[in-house]
C-alpha cells in the first residue's frame, strides 16, 4: 500500500500551532486548498427585460480548507488498509450465508437470488441520483463523494500527515462515525462487486480490469467496435503469448462473419498491430477454407459463446 503522505509532516512544533497556522501551511506546500464560500448574484439585462445575468460573489471570511485529491485518496486507501479485518468479514459473512442459500438451485435460479441481493444491499445505501446512470456507476461516483468528505475529519488528516500510526486503534473505529461509514460502504461494495462479477448485472469499467481496457476503447477511432467485443479481441489474443498470421486472419473473418466488426481486413491489420504492437502482415481477400482455419473459426465460436454467457452481453 502506497501511503506517500503519511508522516510527511516532520515540522517540529506544527501540533502546537494554531488551526489558521497550519491552515496556511498546507496549502502553502500544496496539500490543502482553499474553498471560498459564495453566491450567484442576479443582474438585470438592460438590453432584454426579464433576462438576468450571473455574477459570482465570494466571501472571503468563509473559507473551508480541503485535502487536495490525491491526498484524500491516500488517507481513504490507508484507512481500508489500517482497519482491513472490519471490512473483511462484511462480505466474508455475507457470501458464506449466500452460498449455503443457493446451494442446489439452478443457474437460473441463483442468478435471480444474487440479483435480489445485490437491489437488497444497493438499497441499503440510498444513493441519491435523479439521472439513468447504472448501478455501478453510481456506486463509484458515491465512492468518490464519501472520500472527498475526509476532509471534515481534521483530526484524521492531521495523525495521518503526521504519522501517528498509534491514533489508528480499535477506539478510533468504534467512536468515529466516518470511519465506521466507508468500512461499511467498501463492505457492501465488495460484495455487490463480486455479485455482478459472478452474474453479469450490468458492465463494469469503473472498478475491475475493464477500467485500463475501457480507457484504451476510448481512444479508438478505426473501428466500429462495443466495448465488449474490443474485450473479447483482447481476451483471444491474450490465450496466446505470440498471435501468429493464421490466428488474426481466423480471428478476423469470425469477427467479420458474425457482424461483429464492419471494416475491412487493411483496418482491422492496422488496428490490431498499432493496439498490440505485432507485426502482422497483409491479411489475403481470400476465405481461408482449410482444416486448421476452421478449427480455429470453431474456437473462437466456443470462446464467443462462453464469453457472451460470462460477460452478460
Amino acid at each position: 500500500m502506497d501511503n506517500k503522505y503519511f508522516g510527511t509532516i516532520t515540522q517540529p512544533n506544527f501540533l502546537e500551532w494554531d488551526i489558521d497556522t497550519q491552515n496556511k501551511y498546507l496549502t502553502d506546500i500544496g496539500l490543502f486548498t482553499v474553498m471560498l464560500a459564495g453566491d450567484n448574484i442576479p443582474i438585470p439585462k438592460s438590453t432584454v427585460p426579464g433576462k438576468f445575468n450571473f455574477l459570482a460573489q465570494y466571501d472571503y471570511n468563509n473559507k473551508s480548507y480541503l485535502c487536495n485529491t490525491q491526498l484524500q485518496k491516500n488517507i481513504y486507501n490507508f484507512l481500508l488498509d489500517r482497519y482491513f479485518t472490519y471490512l473483511k468479514a462484511i462480505p466474508v459473512n455475507f457470501f458464506i450465508k449466500f452460498e449455503d442459500s443457493i446451494f442446489g438451485l439452478e443457474n437460473n435460479e441463483i442468478k435471480k437470488a444474487g440479483l435480489n441481493e445485490f437491489n437488497a444491499i444497493y438499497n441499503t445505501l440510498k444513493i441519491k441520483s435523479f439521472s439513468k446512470k447504472g448501478r455501478i456507476e453510481l456506486l463509484h461516483l458515491e465512492r468518490e463523494h464519501i472520500s472527498s468528505n475526509i476532509s471534515k475529519e481534521r483530526e484524521i488528516v492531521i495523525a495521518f500527515l503526521t504519522g501517528d500510526e498509534v491514533f489508528f486503534d480499535v477506539e478510533l473505529y468504534l467512536s468515529n462515525l466516518y470511519l465506521q461509514t466507508i468500512i461499511s460502504f467498501e463492505g457492501k461494495l465488495e460484495i455487490l462487486l463480486e455479485l455482478n462479477r459472478k452474474y453479469n448485472f450490468q458492465t463494469d469499467i469503473y472498478f475491475d480490469e475493464n477500467v485500463v481496457l475501457f480507457e484504451k476503447y476510448q481512444n479508438i477511432i478505426s473501428l466500429s467496435i462495443t466495448f465488449e467485443v474490443f474485450k473479447f479481441i483482447n481476451k483471444c489474443l491474450d490465450i496466446t503469448k505470440i498471435p501468429s498470421q493464421s490466428y488474426v486472419v481466423s480471428l478476423y473473418f469470425f469477427l467479420f462473419d458474425n457482424q461483429l466488426i464492419n471494416e475491412n481486413r487493411t483496418i482491422f491489420q492496422d488496428f490490431i498491430n498499432s493496439q498490440f504492437d505485432l507485426k502482422i502482415k497483409r491479411i489475403k481477400n481470400d476465405f481461408p477454407e482449410n482444416k486448421k482455419h476452421l478449427q480455429r473459426m470453431e474456437k473462437f465460436k466456443v470462446l464467443w459463446a462462453d464469453f457472451a454467457l460470462t460477460d452478460g452481453e
